[in-house]
């Protein structure tokens, strides 16, 4: 289209540029409302996976615990298990 009035063609170019930045205004706050969403759901995915992967670690954890005793009396029981198995050992070897 052309254009002879100079005041016209200033005036359809400020309107031109005032679109135009509106546009890339509104673009740049899509791009931020998208990549804010993109962050809470890969937040949301993160505390999932973590919160499936703290109960199974509980769950072996207690079952760990329940086929494994290890309080500090079983501890101090296998220990003079020991003991007493290498005094014997220890005497017999003193014997030949």
């Amino acid at each position: 289209m052309s254009v002879c009035n100079d005041e016209l063609a200033k005036n359809l170019e400020a309107k031109y540029l005032f679109l135009n930045r509106r546009w890339k205004d509104l673009s740049d706050l899509v791009k931020g409302f998208l990549q804010e969403e993109n962050t809470k759901r890969k937040q949301e995915e993160f505390y999932s996976i973590s919160t499936t992967i703290i109960e199974t670690l509980d769950k072996i954890e207690k079952e760990i615990q329940d086929s494994l005793p290890c309080t500090i009396q079983h501890l101090k029981e296998q220990e003079n298990r020991l003991y007493v198995s290498k005094r014997k050992k220890e005497r017999k070897k003193e014997r030949t």
